[in-house]
Parts: structure tokens; sequence; C-alpha cells
């Protein structure tokens, strides 16, 4: 019987344990690597803080990988790159008791000027609105994150035997 090939957003959220062992140990998913991109982490115990909350690092950690989403997302219009993020600044609005997730939307008219700027110039900076709701969909944090991305030619180390 033939295995079915791991869905986009595994096969991300796969790389983005091993290489970065933290999303790991807290637990991330990545849920959507479409336009609307989500990620999540649950409210387990190395995720708490001192009174039992998300810890405000771990909230951090879930919008800013939201930027490797983005491209991941539409790595077919922008090529390979490496990238980077420039400043994450994070609002937190309530504490996040339950588990929590983090969006931000790139559409295809998004990603087809991003290109444009890629095929160009070689490079781009692009800013992501992010949201991080609990689960009973109460905004408990918003993040805006800047990123820096370079085309190369080529695959960061250990990122799939295709390039993927």
């Amino acid at each position: 019987m033939k295995k079915d090939a791991p869905s986009i957003e595994q096969e991300f959220q796969d790389y983005l344990r091993q290489v970065l062992p933290l999303y790991a140990y807290i637990g991330l998913s990545v849920d959507n690597c479409g336009p609307d991109m989500q990620c999540s982490v649950p409210l387990a115990a190395q995720n708490r803080n001192h009174f039992g909350g998300m810890h405000a690092a771990v909230l951090w950690a879930v919008a800013e990988v939201l930027g490797g989403v983005a491209y991941f997302a539409h790595k077919a219009e922008l090529g390979e790159c490496w990238g980077a993020v420039r400043e994450v600044s994070i609002s937190f609005l309530k504490p996040a008791m339950t588990d929590v997730r983090a969006r931000a939307s790139l559409d295809q008219a998004q990603a087809a000027q991003l290109k444009a700027q890629m095929d160009a110039r070689g490079k781009i900076e692009f800013v992501l609105d992010i949201e991080l709701l609990d689960a009973g969909d109460v905004v408990v944090a918003k993040a805006q994150g800047k990123y820096y991305f370079r085309r190369t030619g080529s695959s960061p180390p250990g990122f799939g035997a295709s390039g993927a």
C-alpha cells in the first residue's frame, strides 16, 4: 500500500521542528500554509508562565514563525530564498489561558507584488499583521512582523532532498 505524501503543512512543520528544535519543544503546529496562514501551540506545562497562562516568549514565537510560513506558502512564486525576521513587535491584550493560534494573511495579489519586487531586486521586505487567539476566539495579542528575504538559488541545509 502506497503511503500518502505529507501535506505542505506537515512537511514545513517537520522541517521547522528538525532545524529549530524550539518549535518541537513548544509543540508548534503549522495548521495552514495558504493565503490565510495559521500556526498554533498548546497550553502545555513547558509553555506556561508563573500564573498558569501561556508564556509571552511562546506567544512571540508562534507569531514570529508566520514569516517563514508566508515564504513557504509562496515559495513557487518567490523562488529559493534565505529569510530573516527584522522585527516583531507584540501587544499582549489578555492572558492566554488556553491553546493559542496565530494567524496572518498574504493573498495572491500581495504575493504577486512581492514576486515582482523579488524579480526586480533579488530581495524583498514585507510586513505581516498577526492576531493571536485563544480557544474561545478571543484576541489575546496582536503582533506585527517585519521580514527580509533574499534570493539565493539554494535551500538552507537540510531542507528536503528536493529543496521543498
